[in-house]
């Protein structure tokens, strides 16, 4: 359609608005169904700016922008209402070589369009060979219509080579390219048609070139006729399929399950079953909020064995019923271990090493976060072994670690009872499977994930915990633990130290005793409450979000803690939101009972006291009357892991090198960081450590003098010693800070300063340096800005 525009609007003169306008609604109703049509859109607005230049852009042009954005006006409305979440389509370009994408453009999938990649090889080669005659023949008949100035002819074949060229330049550059599959190829069909076509049109009005013709189209015909009653197959497969579909959906709705853990390739299944239930691939799904819909659901069944749901089962002792419907099978009803259990003291634990004999007992049961034991790189098994005072009965263990990567590929648990001289296996090896428990439902992995096992209870001197990957994934492959935690049934708890104040009462439904929790949230005031996924998603969908709680950030990443920007503001290097815990007056916990021993060693090991409440399977920690938090806001070196808190390396004190009155008189403007262009930080006495070699100054924004380092005429200086600049990244400036610095005593930073007034950008008039966001230490030059663990606190 823009090809005859186009031509009708040089032989008349003029651009019809009305022919815009349709254009337009025919653009934006192709938008609205599938943005396959992205390559149409761009190649007709190059065509009609090609051949049409300057006469293209009248005020007519309006009318075909406002037909677009009427034709699709569905789609931009719900993706206004819904975070625009089709557009993240946007970040599959540029995920492919451009070069490497043409080749498997022309030399795979363009191939398998024509059905010419799985015949014979004689059958294909002259297949390609006629595909090569058509493009050669089809721009000879363009430049001999444009040089006759025959209009129609050489702008509708300039149309369709236009196209072709988009669409391989768009798909040779985005990730579809490496998908094995020509349907994104589909498009194509209708040019490649026009131009064949044309082509065979052409060459038929001569005897010669007729039989060649005609000859060829048989050649590109026959492939086809195999696809005629695959079609037919095809077909009635699908109805069948969405039959089958249907009778699960009907079943599913039945028992109360409105979603579904799945792959990505049931997705479809969405709209063949009009939504009535949500089937996600919760990390990969394309569109989030129905990853969204599926953790917040109560009630959820997992498709056939997807993320090894089985394994998960074995491992941790929680059941499924496991049915098979219209042929497809699904695990739902899930019930989680149904036993009370309790944490074994850390003072019953005699030692703990590894299959290295290294003592690793006070890194894996009083751990801090970033630090772990990682386990020796050895062409044999790796282990750790944990050994007791006295025999302890044990029926469960935890284990901790940075993410769902670090965790052994095949866990064995084996022990030695009192007397025995070889190992029993308690679990054999097994995957651990990609859920955990929360509540009564399981959840995939994510930020929180911990892998626990259970296993019938067993009274033993000696545990082993074995990683039995096989000798090729070992080789290049190290898992670690940051914590593990034993524990063994509540009725034997043997510790010397007092039990927990709370009762053990798990047979309350964590889900029946919520509307209490809500009352006790209102009546204590609170703001801000740390707890579980489960019941992190069910208080924030009952409060409607009025009580914060740490929802999963891959799936909510606007859910930052209210008090994480004022808490920052505090500290001149950048704090990680998942390395430390925000406390209020407002702030409380919640945990199973099991974690109340894990949760005192954190609060203990920052100094703070809270009070405990037994509420059902549940304990209950905030600030009483009796026993304040003190200050309105306290930032705390503790990781929480969903189920209790775990020691974090926050400085204790952060402003050591740049104390408070720094701020008020030498280096800030009191109501925010912009410096005064000259500061000096006399006596500051800080002592590196011997990784600290670079000094780090990140700035939070652009600045009216520039961007690079020479432009603002940025200087640091340390121990009236200039430090020389030795890599700039966007607003971060990297300084050597050099090999002899023990001390750091004197600070300065200079810089060009501006007055926003005079530049007309507001009405200040006072004279501003650089708006500062942090600056810290660091070990390495490359990624220096993203290595927390190298960083001192400066």
């Amino acid at each position: 359609m823009s090809a005859r525009i186009a031509n009708d609007t040089l032989e008349n003169g003029r651009l019809s608005g009305q022919a815009l306008f349709l254009l337009g609604i025919i653009g934006g109703l192709g938008w609205w169904s599938s943005q396959l049509v992205t390559a149409a859109l761009v190649s007709s607005a190059l065509l009609l700016a090609l051949v049409l230049c300057r006469r293209v852009f009248t005020w007519t042009l309006l009318l075909g922008f406002a037909g677009f954005f009427l034709g699709g006006l569905p789609f931009w409305l719900y993706n206004a209402l819904h975070g625009w979440p089709t557009f993240a389509f946007g970040g599959s370009l540029g995920q492919m070589d451009f070069l490497q994408g043409l080749g498997l453009f022309f030399g795979e999938r363009f191939l398998a369009l024509a059905r010419l990649n799985d015949t014979h090889p004689v059958h294909a080669m002259v297949g390609t060979l006629v595909y090569i005659s058509v493009v050669l023949t089809g721009i000879a008949m363009m430049l001999r219509a444009a040089r006759q100035q025959d209009r129609r002819p050489w702008i509708s074949l300039a149309a369709v080579f236009l196209f072709i060229a988009v669409s391989a330049a768009v798909f040779s550059s985005s990730h579809f390219a490496a998908i094995g599959d020509s349907r994104y190829l589909l498009p194509l069909v209708p040019g490649l048609a026009v131009l064949i076509g044309a082509v065979f049109s052409y060459c038929s009005s001569r005897p010669l070139p007729r039989l060649a013709a005609w000859t060829s189209l048989l050649v590109l015909t026959i492939p086809q006729l195999e696809a005629i009653p695959w079609a037919s197959r095809i077909e009635q497969s699908q109805r069948g399929m969405q039959v089958n579909i249907e009778i699960l959906g009907d079943y599913l709705e039945g028992r109360g399950v409105t979603s579904v853990y799945a792959s990505n390739q049931k997705r479809s299944w969405n709209f063949a079953l009009h939504e009535r239930i949500v089937f996600s691939d919760i990390w990969n799904d394309f569109y989030r909020p129905n990853a969204q819909h599926v953790e917040f659901s109560d009630t959820v069944a997992i498709f056939e064995n997807y993320g090894n749901v089985a394994d998960f089962l074995n491992m941790t002792g929680g059941s499924a019923q496991k049915s098979i419907v219209a042929g497809f099978t699904v695990h739902h009803d899930f019930q989680p271990p149904d036993k009370q259990v309790i944490e074994i003291p850390l003072d019953t634990w005699k030692s703990a090493t590894d299959s290295s004999g290294r003592n690793i007992l006070e890194t894996i049961a009083l751990p801090v976060y970033r630090e772990s034991w990682p386990s020796p790189r050895r062409p044999h098994e790796d282990w750790l072994d944990v050994s007791f005072h006295e025999p302890v009965t044990i029926s469960k263990i935890r284990m901790l670690s940075f993410g769902f990567n670090f965790y052994p590929r095949f866990l064995q648990i084996e022990g030695k009872r009192p007397g025995d001289l070889e190992w029993s296996v308690l679990r054999e090896a097994s995957l651990p499977g990609y859920y955990y428990w929360s509540g009564n439902r399981p959840y995939p992995y994510g930020e929180r994930y911990r892998l626990e096992a259970s296993f019938e209870p067993v009274t033993l001197k000696k545990l082993r915990i074995v990683n039995k990957a096989d000798i090729a994934l070992r080789h290049d492959f190290r898992w670690s633990v940051q914590l593990l935690q034993l524990f063994g049934p509540a009725s034997s708890y043997q510790a010397s130290a007092s039990p927990p104040q709370a009762p053990l009462t798990d047979s309350i439904k964590e889900k029946d005793i919520l509307p209490d929790l809500i009352a006790l949230l209102s009546e204590r005031d609170i703001e801000f409450l740390y707890t579980d996924r489960w019941l992190a998603n069910a208080i924030h969908q009952a409060t409607k979000g009025d009580v914060w709680t740490p929802l999963e950030p891959g799936l909510f990443p606007g859910n930052v803690h209210p008090v994480f920007e004022s808490a920052q503001a505090k500290y001149l290097y950048p704090l990680k939101p998942e390395e430390v815990m925000l406390f209020t007056p407002q702030t409380a916990l919640l945990v199973r009972n099991e974690n109340i021993p894990l949760v005192q060693r954190g609060l203990a090991h920052v100094g703070l006291e809270m009070r405990q409440t037994a509420i059902g399977p549940w304990t209950f920690f905030d600030f009483s009357r009796e026993k304040p938090l003190g200050q309105e806001l306290l930032v705390a070196g503790l990781r929480w892991t969903g189920f209790g808190c775990i020691p974090a390396r926050l400085p204790s004190k952060p402003r050591r090198i740049l104390p408070k009155e720094a701020k008020e008189v030498a280096f800030f403007h009191p109501d925010n960081n912009w410096t005064t262009g000259d500061t000096l930080f006399p006596g500051l006495a800080y002592q590196t450590t011997p990784e600290d070699r670079y000094l780090i100054l990140r700035l939070k924004g652009p600045h009216p003098h520039g961007q690079d380092a020479a432009s603002l005429g940025i200087q640091v200086w340390v121990n009236n010693s200039r430090l020389p600049l030795v890599q700039q990244k966007d607003f971060e400036f990297t300084y050597w800070l050099g090999w002899g610095v023990r001390r750091i005593d004197d600070l300065r930073i200079l810089s060009r300063t501006f007055v926003p007034k005079e530049l007309h950008i507001n009405d200040d008039t006072r004279s501003l340096g650089l708006m500062v966001d942090s600056i810290w230490l660091s070990s390495e030059l490359s990624g220096a800005g993203h290595s927390p663990e190298h960083m001192s606190d400066i």
